[in-house]
């Protein structure tokens, strides 16, 4: 690593060379796997629940809903930050254009779903409601992001 010393105001400060990138600081690799583990058990209460045809009530199903959610999110973003086998400035390049291709497509999907439901009456999406929430956009992102980065780092 090389560095330069620099006298600044009677203090020695170390500056990092120009030329290094500013590393992006993600979750060890063995988090892919537990975020897999995480996704994959995150349905595990609805099944059993499903299959063994156990009636709940509102409040119950409600919690198991943002219950299964919210571990699917977790999975989903331990997958999305965890580092790879190798990484180099490739990847980072490559992570920082499927973060920008996310939120692009998370910015149009807010504009254009309130749009096609004004159009369409609801007809088409089968929902009850204008609004987008914020787990949808989550959610488009984390995928929109994977995917952009699973195929641009295969065709790289």
């Amino acid at each position: 690593m090389e560095s330069i010393f620099v006298i600044k105001k009677s203090k020695l400060v170390k500056m990092e060379s120009k030329n290094k990138q500013k590393k992006l600081r993600l979750l060890p690799r063995y988090f892919k796997i537990i975020g897999l583990c995480v996704m994959f058990l995150a349905f595990a209460p609805a099944l059993v629940i499903i299959s063994n045809h156990i009636k709940l009530a509102h409040t119950q199903e409600e919690f198991l809903r943002l219950f299964t959610k919210g571990t699917f999110f977790l999975g989903l973003v331990f997958f999305a930050w965890s580092k790879d086998k190798f990484e180099d400035e490739m990847t980072f390049a490559i992570r920082l254009r499927a973060m920008v291709y996310g939120f692009f497509m998370a910015v149009f999907y807010v504009i254009l779903i309130p749009l096609i439901n004004i159009i369409f009456g609801n007809i088409m999406l089968g929902v009850s409601h204008n609004s987008v929430t914020g787990s949808q956009v989550i959610f488009m992102m984390l995928i929109c992001y994977l995917l952009m980065y699973y195929f641009e780092k295969r065709n790289r």
